[in-house]
């Protein structure tokens, strides 16, 4: 039986930077969104995945034998019965509210708790959280809110972060003093959304990861997981590891010491903070840099306040089996026959192998790839 109705609206940060209910998403968006929107499908347990479009049968069955089922509907052929259910979107923007309220859907936020969701999702809202954490022996890290562009002009390695952006887009990169490009596009940020964050560059960088939480309905914050991801050189968000060898990985690297009290930091700050306004999986994205004398943990580089690549990456683990690790990702190509032929060439290499419901190796597509398709979401175990 469908317990509740998950939605893939990627979109969710830029509607956050829009504020208001009238965002409008691009094309490119759009398509994006119709294109990944089953992907949900794979990490859901008895869920209606709200999609326009339906799996081919083969995946339908692959995912049956990995012991995963779940509906499909769009919006529009959402029986009324459906339309009480609990909503579990990418994250809650009052845009979204909006389209679903319009729709005849009930679950919804208060417009007060929109607001509040909003605001912490703010880059500058984490400030408060990264203070506290700082005062942890082995960490590192500083972020400062400026509202205007000559706030920065004297200053030389630094990053320029939008009050809300998501997967390392819209970052300024100052490696030395900020050129007049760089000026101009702070100015330009700071005009629009009142403000940007500053944070000095981390030198001697050693891994990207998460801690994974969720807010559960009576309020209390657990941990659920570790993450590990990779980035480009400027931050943007390549891909996430699979496998349970993840949380060995980073404790090679720091003290539990450390990680743990971390972790009760930002449980205790969440239920705080976040709770009132706020149930379900979040996550703050942490890194490991070389600070000269040893690792040192930066602990708030971001805080996610919705679902993630991160807790995805940890429930597509649960289908990797024992001793395999692999990764996930997103594939883009803007020509969708070079995405078919991507598609193609990694299944005939790659053949998928399941024993015991668990995948052992090979490539396996969790969106389908039709005509006209730019994005496809894999994961690849071996």
């Amino acid at each position: 039986m469908t317990t509740g109705l998950a939605v893939l609206n990627l979109d969710h940060d830029l509607a956050l930077r829009n504020g208001t209910v009238n965002y409008i998403p691009s094309k490119h968006i759009v398509r994006m969104m119709e294109d990944l929107s089953l992907l949900p499908y794979w990490f859901s347990d008895n869920c209606t995945i709200i999609s326009p479009r339906q799996l081919p049968p083969w995946m339908v069955e692959v995912a049956a034998s990995l012991g995963i089922e779940n509906d499909v509907s769009s919006l529009d052929g959402l029986p009324r019965a459906g339309r009480s259910l609990p909503v579990m979107p990418w994250g809650w923007n009052p845009t979204l509210a909006r389209r679903l309220s319009d729709l005849g859907l009930t679950s919804i936020p208060s417009s007060e708790a929109l607001q509040s969701i909003r605001r912490l999702s703010s880059r500058q809202a984490s400030i408060p959280l990264l203070e506290q954490l700082r005062v942890i022996g082995g960490t590192v890290g500083l972020r400062t809110f400026v509202t205007s562009a000559e706030s920065t002009t004297h200053l030389t390695g630094f990053v320029a972060k939008p009050l809300w952006s998501s997967s390392g887009k819209g970052l300024v990169w100052c490696d030395d003093a900020p050129t007049a490009s760089d000026t101009a596009q702070i100015a330009a940020e700071t005009k629009r959304c009142g403000g940007v964050v500053i944070e000095p560059l981390c030198r001697g960088k050693i891994i990207d990861f998460a801690m994974e939480f969720e807010i559960g309905a009576d309020g209390r914050c657990r941990f659920t997981g570790y993450s590990i991801f990779e980035t480009d050189s400027r931050g943007r968000y390549e891909r996430n590891l699979l496998g349970a060898a993840t949380e060995a990985r980073i404790n090679t690297l720091l003290p539990t010491s450390i990680t743990d009290e971390v972790k009760i930091t930002i449980m205790r700050y969440a239920e705080e903070h976040f709770s009132p306004c706020y149930k379900g999986t979040f996550g703050i994205d942490m890194m490991v840099c070389d600070g000269g004398d040893g690792a040192k943990l930066h602990p708030c580089v971001e805080v996610n306040l919705r679902m993630n690549m991160g807790i995805v990456a940890l429930r597509l683990s649960r289908l990797v089996g024992d001793g395999c690790n692999g990764y996930f990702s997103i594939k883009h190509c803007n020509d969708p026959d070079s995405l078919r032929q991507f598609h193609q060439r990694m299944m005939q290499e790659n053949p998928l192998t399941i024993i015991d419901k668990k995948i052992a190796k090979g490539f396996m597509p969790l969106t389908p790839v039709c005509d006209g398709t730019q994005h496809l979401a894999y994961m690849a175990v071996e």
